[in-house]
């Protein structure tokens, strides 16, 4: 069975190929990163900077100064950690397919890191950082749902198309260790605006 690594590294290169030859952020953040860009910029920077929302996230969930650090349950470290490490990978993967349309890479920040980032910093308890967590991987699973018919390629959308499920598998999988069913309950009101027309 290939890898999802492997997968996503065969997506990328398709997507460099083709070049050669619900969800995550506000109005604000559209208007912030649309610019003269295209629409293959804009899509990619969007995607790309809900990844970084979400890298922030653990570390701030995961750092040695963390208080409810501590509390985790050693299946919850680890799950975390992992989950990090994909959004890690996704990242580089939308910095590789800017680099093959030979743009540069800019640090765009949505306009709801900072809440996120501060709920990450205020959580005492493992089922704080559990539902921190959850509510960011909810979010980055339906910005990539959101994009999935708005994709500038076929490849792209190939790309969105394998990341998306991942993000949701991370929401389920955080979840089942709050023994609650967090991934099927309806957004949040700051949820649900940030799915819409991403």
């Amino acid at each position: 069975m290939i890898s999802r690594r492997r997968a996503l590294g065969l997506a990328a290169t398709a997507a460099a190929t083709v070049a050669a030859g619900a969800s995550g952020c506000t109005s604000s953040d559209k208007k912030a990163i649309s610019g003269a860009d295209s629409d293959a910029d804009r899509s990619i920077r969007l995607l790309m900077a809900v990844e970084s929302t979400a890298i922030g996230v653990y570390e701030r969930l995961l750092s040695e100064e963390s208080q409810a650090r501590r509390s985790l349950a050693r299946v919850s470290k680890d799950v975390l950690e992992r989950c990090r490490q994909h959004h890690q990978e996704h990242l580089e993967t939308w910095r590789k397919r800017f680099a093959d349309l030979k743009r540069p890479v800019r640090a765009d920040v949505l306009s709801v890191a900072e809440d996120f980032f501060r709920q990450a910093e205020a959580a005492g308890t493992e089922r704080d950082v559990l539902l921190v967590a959850g509510r960011v991987e909810r979010v980055a699973g339906q910005t990539c749902i959101g994009r999935l018919a708005g994709m500038p390629s076929a490849a792209d959308t190939v790309l969105v198309a394998g990341i998306a499920p991942v993000e949701y598998m991370h929401a389920a999988t955080i979840g089942l260790l709050l023994n609650d069913k967090l991934a099927a309950q309806p957004l949040a009101p700051m949820d649900a605006a940030l799915a819409v027309n991403l």
